[in-house]
């Protein structure tokens, strides 16, 4: 078939001319760049490869004729023209050279050192250019508390973070995505190590309260950045990596102004004057929209700019803006009115939600958000949170592990602080508030395990007949056996019952030594199986083999501890163990006489 396709292929290839495989190569290339231009959501690069592929039918339906024209030189120029068009398409996604945007006038990143009094750390100290006018040596002595994480996002896909190492020295890494309308960023590569007061690199604090500073960076890994661009880092509000870099966060008030189908901008007010604009976009009118770069920070007390709030209550504000990256849509300055997205913020800007994240003396952060515990160690998460300073920390374990699969011995199931279960990173509590964290167990390591498994293995009465008979002799009730008998697991007969709780079934073994074979039943099933016992028995191994036509496999029977016929384990082909308990055998054994019996 693959040779058949091949030849008819070549027979329509060799049988066009030159002017027609020319066409198919190049809409084979625009189809591809259309492709990728769908995927990456580049809405320009997708009208390019559109009018390329319009330009390329065009000049096949003028080379066959369909289409008349006295000019035949015209089809070549149309198809000329739709082959340089690949170019610009191309462009779209190498083009380099600093973002361009700005609210009317320059924004915010001005290079005065910070002259507050108060605060000598910080001030800076300029040495006065010579009378020979050569360029002056700017020298500061800025500090910056370490550990604190600010960030820039350059486009859709990059994200800066900057974080200090001491107070003189940032380091900075790229966090990047793989598509366009994901929320959240990984971990990409280190971009470089700065020292604030190296004169080369321009870094300069916007405001006294530390929220946000220009530097001169670059990253040669990233086509917007391959130059050294003056940019504006401001403070990270996000630990996780979900909208890292972002300034967004519903508790803080934000206004927000929407200009077309695929672009919403966001102000977020970072102080009482300093305000961040960011650009949030998506790839389909069906997705989110999802934050994008950051577009400027301004001064509203500078008077650089003609923002102005709309009433007392600061619900909406005006300003003339524009946005370079978005020419397409938006190609001069517009005065436009941003209005409040969050109605119920708790927090007027930044600067003051940060503030609550400061404890006072008696009171302790949350140093992870609820979510983020979820099957941690438990002991390790006692320490964490002693670290932090809480002084009322207790546990209650829960005896709820009964495959596995979805929780591990001693991981973390909830954690309550002063009788709240949701709480978010660094969120104060008192030192003191009562925390118990409930974390997860094996159902047999349970005080009372044995006595529930005997009474849950059968709800009905003639378990607890049974169970009061074992007092009076030696039967039990889940086997032919005696009590003494049943812990050989070589003979006689056995019934169990799967330890899922399943709502649809419930599945059951009969193991039957007498007659040699194992019965599978499953109660919504009108059907028994019926498998032949290989070899071994339950204290060490019972080896069974199913057959389904041409396949077969084995699976294994045996009891969880030797000698303790009160918990059997099916481990399957792949190796998966699976929990059955006992349960009343002759209820059973009139259960499997009143299904069809297969054998397997």
């Amino acid at each position: 078939m693959a040779d058949r396709i091949k030849e008819k292929l070549l027979g329509v290839w060799n049988s066009m001319d030159l002017f027609c495989k020319v066409s198919t190569v190049l809409c084979a290339v625009m189809i591809l760049l259309l492709i990728v231009a769908l995927c990456t959501g580049k809405r320009f690069a997708i009208f390019l490869s559109v009018l390329q592929l319009a330009g390329v039918v065009v000049a096949v339906l003028l080379h066959m004729g369909i289409l008349k024209v006295k000019e035949r030189w015209l089809k070549y120029l149309v198809l000329v023209c739709a082959a340089l068009l690949i170019i610009p398409n191309v462009n779209v996604y190498f083009g380099t050279g600093n973002r361009t945007s700005n609210l009317h006038t320059t924004v915010s990143t001005q290079n005065t050192p910070i002259t507050d009094e108060a605060s000598s750390e910080v001030a800076a100290e300029v040495i006065v250019e010579e009378e020979d006018k050569e360029p002056a040596v700017v020298e500061t002595n800025y500090t910056i508390e370490k550990g604190t994480e600010y960030a820039y996002m350059s486009d859709e896909w990059n994200v800066y973070i900057a974080t200090a190492i001491s107070d003189s020295i940032i380091q900075v890494e790229n966090w990047g995505k793989s598509k366009a309308s994901s929320k959240t960023v990984d971990y990409q590569y280190d971009v470089g190590t700065y020292k604030i007061n190296d004169s080369e690199n321009g870094f300069t604090w916007l405001d006294d309260e530390q929220t946000a500073f220009t530097i001169t960076l670059q990253d040669s890994d990233n086509s917007r950045m391959k130059t050294a661009h003056s940019v504006t880092f401001t403070i990270n509000i996000s630990d996780s990596d979900r909208y890292k870099g972002s300034n967004w966060n519903d508790e803080i008030a934000c206004y927000v102004y929407t200009n077309d189908n695929w672009h919403t901008y966001r102000a977020i007010p970072l102080t009482e004057t300093l305000v961040k604009f960011e650009t949030w976009s998506r790839t389909s009118t069906d997705d989110d929209f999802v934050y994008g770069y950051d577009l400027c920070v301004i001064d509203t007390g500078d008077g650089e700019t003609d923002f102005e709030w709309t009433d007392e209550e600061h619900t909406s504000f005006t300003i003339t803006m524009e946005d370079a990256d978005n020419n397409s849509y938006w190609k001069d300055a517009v005065f436009v009115a941003f209005t409040l997205e969050n109605e119920k913020y708790a927090f007027s800007d930044v600067q003051s939600y940060l503030a609550s994240f400061i404890p006072g003396e008696d009171e302790a952060a949350m140093p992870k958000a609820s979510y983020m515990y979820s099957n941690d160690d438990y002991q390790e998460v006692m320490e964490e949170l002693a670290a932090a300073g809480f002084t009322n920390i207790s546990t209650e374990p829960v005896y709820d592990i009964v495959v596995g699969l979805f929780a591990s011995e001693g991981g973390v199931d909830s954690i309550s602080v002063d009788g709240t279960t949701s709480f978010s990173e660094g969120e104060i509590f008192k030192k003191d508030a009562p925390i118990v964290i409930t974390y997860h167990m094996d159902v047999e390591d349970d005080p009372n395990y044995e006595s529930a498994s005997e009474s849950a293995s059968d709800g009905s009465s003639e378990a607890s007949e049974s169970e009061t008979s074992e007092a009076e002799d030696t039967s039990v009730s889940y086997s032919t056996n005696s009590k003494d008998t049943v812990k050989n697991g070589n003979s006689g007969v056995y019934a169990y019952k799967n330890g899922l709780n399943t709502l649809l079934s419930s599945s059951y073994y009969i193991i039957d030594f007498d007659e040699g074979y194992v019965y599978w039943i499953v109660t919504n099933d009108s059907s028994c199986d019926r498998v032949k016992i290989e070899s071994g028995d339950l204290n060490d191994v019972l080896i069974i083999t199913w057959h389904d036509g041409d396949d077969t496999w084995s699976e294994g029977l045996h009891f969880k501890w030797k000698n303790q016929p009160n918990h059997l384990i099916m481990q399957d082909q792949n190796g998966y163990e699976y929990d059955f308990y006992p349960t009343n055998l002759e209820d059973l054994l009139e259960l499997r006489d009143s299904k069809t019996i297969i054998d397997r």
